[in-house]
Parts: structure tokens; C-alpha cells; sequence
């Protein structure tokens, strides 16, 4: 809901600036209200995307901030420490978060679409609280995630998929051990 996101952007960005903007995957219900969302903001710092050559709303939000100076790295070149990318970023000494490899990021120079299995995984740390999340990761990408990166317990896991059965795997959950896990669900159409 770009409207809506809109209001909260507005409330606490006074300065018209993101530090971060990060897009887990191309489905419209994850990317489509990005637009209006960020209507104003005037400048982002740095962007971490699913990659590809990009479409649409994402591909106007790369090349608009990219020419006010900001950092653009897509997923693969985070997990790949590639083109100046890391696979963790400090926004402040206690507030960080790393990209995780799921083995199913899109190069920069591979088609626009990707879906639910190329989501961008990460977790989120600040002091003692850890947040996972993974747009709308499938079940076999989440099996390769485990098998790629030793994960840590975490204290809150937003639910990938809106909470899917094809998705949020027992494995997976059994690793995280969440303390709280958060679902995030629309009625269909109800986004913009």
C-alpha cells in the first residue's frame, strides 16, 4: 500500500532521505506501491535489491537515486562481495544487518523477473533483538539458505509469503527459533 507506507515514510523521514532502501523481490504486492511510497523522498543513500535488469517501479527508483549519487547493489554481488557490495552494512554501531545466500539471486545483467524463490533474505540486528525476513522465499530456497549460511536464533521472523504453506518451512523455523513471528497479509486488492 504506497499510500500508506507513504504517511509513515513522510512522518519520520523529515529530511526527505532513506538510508536504506531495500525491495525483496519483483511480485506488484512486494514492489507496485514503491512509486507513491517515495513520492517524496528526494534522496536514498543505499539500495539493496533482488537484482536483474530491473523493471517498472524499481528500475526508475535505481536510476533516479543512482543519479543523485546513491550505492546500488543487488543481492548477488552482496553475497558475492562484488562491485564494492557486502553481505553486511552498519547504519549505526548497534544497528546492522546481513544478506544471507539463499543461492537463487539474480546477476545484474539477468532478465527483470524475479520471484518468490529469488527473494532477498536478511536479518536485521539492534543490541539484543534480531528480525529475519524474506519477502516471499519458497520452501527450496529456504532449504538452500540453511545448508549455505550457519543462521542464528532470532527474536522476531516475519512470516515469509504472507505465511504460506509454500513457504516458512519447519526447518527453517526450527533453526530461527523465533520468539515472535509476524504476519503480513492483505485482502487482495487492497495494495497500491
Amino acid at each position: 500500500d504506497g499510500n500508506f507506507v507513504k504517511q509513515i515514510v513522510d512522518q519520520y523521514c523529515a529530511d526527505d532521505r532513506l538510508d536504506m532502501l531495500m525491495l525483496s523481490h519483483s511480485d506488484g504486492d512486494h514492489i507496485n506501491g514503491a512509486k507513491k511510497a517515495l513520492a517524496n523522498i528526494e534522496n536514498v543513500s543505499l539500495m539493496i535489491d533482488y537484482g536483474g535488469v530491473g523493471s517498472g517501479n524499481v528500475l526508475n527508483a535505481r536510476n533516479t537515486y543512482k543519479e543523485k549519487g546513491m550505492i546500488y547493489h543487488s543481492a548477488y554481488d552482496c553475497i558475492n562481495n562484488a562491485n564494492g557490495a557486502s553481505d553486511r552494512y552498519y547504519l549505526t554501531d548497534d544497528f546492522y544487518f546481513d544478506i544471507l545466500d539463499t543461492g537463487n539471486y539474480i546477476k545484474n545483467n539477468e532478465g527483470p523477473n524475479a520471484g518468490n524463490g529469488h527473494s532477498v533474505a536478511v536479518i536485521f540486528y539492534y543490541k539484543n533483538f534480531s528480525f529475519f525476513t524474506a519477502g516471499d522465499l519458497t520452501n527450496s530456497s529456504e532449504a538452500t539458505l540453511l545448508k549455505n549460511e550457519d543462521l542464528p536464533e532470532v527474536t522476531l521472523y516475519k512470516a515469509s509469503h504472507h505465511g504460506s504453506h509454500g513457504s516458512n518451512s519447519q526447518e527453517l523455523l526450527d533453526t530461527l527459533n523465533p520468539k515472535g513471528v509476524a504476519i503480513s497479509a492483505a485482502r487482495a486488492g487492497q495494495y497500491q
